[in-house]
């Protein structure tokens, strides 16, 4: 008989039967069931093996005869590197920062703007994102205290790298806000990005008539705004004149 074979009755060689999966038989000429040598724990084969094959990384077998393909996993959270498992303790578990699927060779770190505070993390659902209003710009954050909280003049979403400045015509003077960057009110304007202080107000003989605005408007000749923040300019009363734009107040008609 072949090798992984075996046969009790002599003279028959078509008589040879398979040594059962879980077990080898690495020489010719077996001649009973006994021939073929049990699987050790960590170890798996088929049907007529003449070898037993190591459990592979991510997997172990506490059995002594596992028949191939009956390994079992690794949980979620933890790991295993060698071939050969044989207790579910040579899996071993992921630390807080990072988390794996089950059957994972190595544990992956929380990428960036996420942490994991546990060990024995899963992968599906497992990192927690920072919340909005902090960043977190490198993986394996292990805490909640990984998380920077974003400087006034600057806003993040939840799960972000970084904080982002607000952009023209919006602003914040809170860290760690968790609310998106405001408006500036009418009569008022941010022309720069990460602007961390109240908007600048329109001078008189400038207006500003929306929300949200980057840049104030000069008042046209004809008009004026005689106070800060006008949304508006009011046009020059009958015998009053104003010839240039910007103006913040009309001058008297000569006679």
């Amino acid at each position: 008989c072949a090798v992984g074979k075996y046969s009790n009755v002599t003279g028959i060689s078509e008589g040879c039967r398979d040594c059962p999966a879980g077990t080898s038989l690495d020489v010719e000429g077996g001649s009973s069931r006994s021939n073929c040598s049990a699987c050790k724990a960590g170890s798996t084969s088929p049907r007529a093996s003449s070898t037993c094959t190591l459990c592979t990384v991510g997997k172990y077998t506490p059995k002594v005869g596992t028949p191939e393909g009956d390994c079992l996993n690794c949980s979620a959270g933890t790991y295993l590197s060698v071939e050969g498992g044989s207790s579910i303790s040579n899996c071993t578990e992921c630390k807080a920062g990072s988390t794996s699927s089950k059957s994972s060779e190595t544990c992956t770190l929380c990428p960036v703007g996420t942490y994991a505070p546990s060990p024995n993390t899963p992968t599906d659902g497992g990192c927690i994102d920072c919340p909005a209003g902090t960043s977190l710009n490198y993986q394996g954050g292990s805490s909640l205290n990984n998380c920077t909280n974003c400087s006034a003049g600057t806003s993040s979403h939840n799960g972000s790298a970084t904080c982002t400045n607000c952009p023209t015509g919006k602003f914040t003077t809170k860290q760690a806000t968790k609310t998106p960057c405001e408006d500036c009110h009418r009569g008022k304007y941010a022309s720069s990005t990460g602007t961390s202080i109240s908007c600048i107000k329109a001078k008189p003989g400038q207006y500003v008539s929306s929300y949200g605005a980057s840049s104030y408007q000069s008042c046209e000749a004809g008009t004026y705004s005689y106070k800060n923040e006008s949304w508006n300019c009011t046009k020059c009363d009958a015998g009053t004149f104003s010839d240039s734009s910007g103006s913040s107040s009309c001058l008297y008609c000569p006679n």
